[in-house]
């Protein structure tokens, strides 16, 4: 998603070319119009293309065959590096060397935090991950109903990664009804099911999250940690009322009861989700610019 609001919203005179190396990006890498791709089938064939195209820039994300590949290359481009975590993973940006590498393109201070505490004398510059405006364009003011409809969209995954369980905990016995949109690798429709649990909805994953968006009075998320959460983003600049857990991430870019509603525990979001159920708060979410273009 990054890389196509990249290529979409850099200045018309940057030629853009793509590299690759898993057959699953083919068919996004084709929805890209007009755009160079060459897919690498090792270090040394990416050595070779790169020798090719010579660009001035090489911009990447995590990658070993990138990192081999540019120890062979016969020309000296500006290398950035995007980190978008903020906790350790096999093979992540941390577990190769950086003497190729100018500058580490951190998506929030958490990202950056985690790369520090690993590189800490690596140059280092955050920027956040942007959202496309005109597809998540801000919604009109929508008239509140007798009962609040809310949602979430992500990957809906077992364990407490994404923090459904706790939303499922927060929500069952609220006066709201609730959408979980995203496939369902937890089973969290058969635990709905089999608890009784009337006001939430588990839906199908779309690729269109924001007609879920245009739907909700506001925007429910509990994951404990992300190194950005785009899907929050997205929903704040909708100006959709979000209520999420202190996370990390995009929380940095936000302020509480400013642009969000944001608690450090279950109980304060609890406690954030019948202020908005009793129409006790106001948000200006207008002052927040998390857009692709910034980001470009």
């Amino acid at each position: 998603t990054q890389v196509k609001y990249l290529i979409q919203n850099l200045r018309a005179n940057v030629q853009t070319v793509n590299t690759y190396e898993h057959a699953e990006v083919e068919p996004f890498l084709k929805s890209l119009k007009k755009i160079a791709t060459y897919r690498a089938y090792s270090p040394m064939n990416l050595a070779k293309m790169l020798d090719q195209i010579r660009p001035d820039i090489i911009h990447f994300y995590h990658s070993h065959t990138m990192y081999n590949a540019l120890k062979r290359i016969n020309f000296k481009p500006k290398i950035y590096e995007v980190v978008h975590n903020r906790m350790g993973f096999g093979g992540d940006s941390t577990s190769y060397g950086k003497e190729f590498t100018h500058v580490a393109v951190c998506v929030s201070p958490d990202a950056e935090k985690y790369f520090k505490s690993k590189i800490p004398t690596f140059p280092t510059t955050v920027i956040p991950n942007g959202v496309d405006t005109n597809t998540f364009a801000v919604r009109p003011p929508k008239p509140r109903g007798a009962r609040l409809v809310g949602g979430f969209t992500g990957r809906l995954e077992g364990g407490w990664g994404k923090g459904v369980p706790d939303i499922i905990e927060i929500v069952k016995d609220l006066p709201i009804d609730f959408e979980l949109v995203g496939t369902d690798y937890g089973g969290f429709k058969k635990q709905i099911q089999d608890r009784g649990i009337k006001n939430i909805k588990v839906l199908p994953y779309s690729p269109n999250p924001e007609e879920a968006y245009k739907r909700w009075d506001f925007f429910l998320s509990m994951s404990p940690a992300e190194g950005f959460g785009l899907s929050i983003a997205e929903a704040v600049m909708m100006h959709i009322p979000t209520v999420l857990l202190n996370c990390g991430g995009v929380c940095h870019y936000l302020e509480d009861h400013v642009s969000a509603l944001i608690g450090d525990t279950p109980e304060d979001v609890r406690h954030r989700l019948w202020q908005l159920i009793n129409d006790e708060v106001s948000l200006d979410q207008s002052q927040v610019d998390l857009s692709a273009v910034r980001m470009a």
